[in-house]
């Protein structure tokens, strides 16, 4: 029987291998492996399949190779291979906000409409809406409001963007790491019924049975091989040169007989 070997090391797991349990028993006999190391049958399922199970039994490596079977609870964390994937949804979408609200600010502020003449407004006089301009300065106050307007907009609007772009890269991380099965089916035509023994068979003989020859004389359908009705004894062949029917004319297209003909039994001796 094989066995999924890790280490757990101050709550992270690392992948040993997957081995036998003479070749365990021979590794910690070497001193390759530890005892602490621990192990759980695979059962046929992959090495994340049965890490994330919570009906496998884990046990240590020294209590496998002594014939005992000890459970052994894996640590709570570390029990998949740490990733972006594995960090809470709160802070990933934290994160996600604020970029984009930092990309978005710079956005708005770049953008900023300006004066005639005079430029864009600095950021001192953006940020107060106009409250730091004197004198003639003031009249560019409107221009100061469109400006903090701008840096509002580029705010909210970065923050939705970067929280829509994390929640998606989370996704797509977090689906990229759970195992998956693969289902193989069989194309339309392979998943139709298989005639029953026989019935192949049974279909030849009664197609052979609708295109046979009808003798005749007495009208029984005989197969298209046969040269004497098996009722009658009479020629199934044309009367004259013996040659097989061929279709449904009335002549025979050897020698120009007419096959209606009324056939005459065949003498046998």
């Amino acid at each position: 029987m094989e066995y999924y070997v890790i280490k757990s090391e101050q709550g992270h797991l690392t992948y040993i291998g997957r081995m036998l349990r003479d070749e365990i028993v021979k590794k910690l006999q070497s001193g390759q492996i530890s005892g602490d190391y621990l192990a759980a049958e695979t059962g046929g399922y992959g090495y994340l399949e049965v890490l994330q199970s919570k009906s496998v039994v884990w046990t240590r490596v020294e209590d496998l190779a002594a014939g005992r079977c000890v459970p052994r609870d894996l640590p709570q964390t570390g029990q998949a291979p740490e990733s972006s994937a594995r960090r809470p949804l709160s802070s990933s979408l934290l994160i996600g906000v604020l970029a984009g609200a930092c990309i978005g600010t710079l956005t708005g502020f770049l953008m900023r409409p300006s004066v005639p003449f005079l430029g864009q407004l600095p950021l001192s006089a953006v940020i107060s809406r106009g409250a730091t301009l004197r004198e003639l300065d003031q009249l560019m106050a409107p221009i100061a409001v469109t400006s903090f307007n701008y840096l509002i907009t580029g705010l909210v609007l970065g923050s939705a963007i970067g929280a829509l772009v994390s929640f998606l890269l989370r996704t797509l991380q977090t689906s990229s790491t759970q195992p998956t099965s693969l289902v193989v089916s069989a194309p339309q035509s392979m998943q139709q019924a298989r005639p029953e023994p026989g019935e192949g068979m049974a279909a030849a003989v009664s197609e052979n049975q609708t295109t046979g020859v009808k003798c005749p004389r007495c009208g029984r359908q005989s197969s298209n091989r046969a040269k004497f009705c098996a009722a009658c004894g009479s020629t199934l062949g044309c009367p004259s040169c013996g040659s097989p029917r061929e279709g449904t004319g009335r002549f025979c297209p050897h020698c120009g007989a007419d096959l209606e003909k009324e056939a005459v039994p065949t003498a046998r001796s």
